[in-house]
């Protein structure tokens, strides 16, 4: 790396410049100060391997609140089976009856007695 290189990887934010960002603000109350800390030195660390010194701390607080959003989601995506075969281990699990989903979250809802025959 020749020293005009490293000269401009040296006008990066520090990981605190960019927690005083908005958008680093927002990200803490969401995701936690060290989840956050990460992200920020991990889009810090990309931008120095790829020798990109043009960001500033808004830039990479935005940059590290889209990388947590990425991670937050959940993976888990609806398909549709057409393999012919009715459960396919694969594919997750059978579908559940609407009158057991209604029955799960009616108990969700109340306290109920789940270790002792009460009646």
């Amino acid at each position: 790396m020749s020293r005009a290189q490293a000269s401009e990887l040296r006008k990066l934010p520090s990981v605190d410049e960019v927690l005083n960002a908005g958008a680093a603000l927002t990200a803490i109350d969401r995701f936690g100060r060290s989840a956050v800390v990460g992200a920020i030195r991990t889009t810090l660390a990309d931008a120095r391997a790829a020798k990109t010194a043009s960001v500033d701390s808004q830039q990479v607080a935005a940059l590290a609140f889209a990388r947590l959003e990425v991670q937050d989601r959940s993976s888990l995506r609806p398909v549709f089976n057409l393999t012919g075969t009715i459960l396919h281990t694969n594919l997750g699990r059978a579908l559940i009856a609407d009158a057991a989903i209604e029955a799960a979250t009616a108990a969700m809802r109340n306290a109920v007695a789940l270790e002792f025959d009460v009646g």
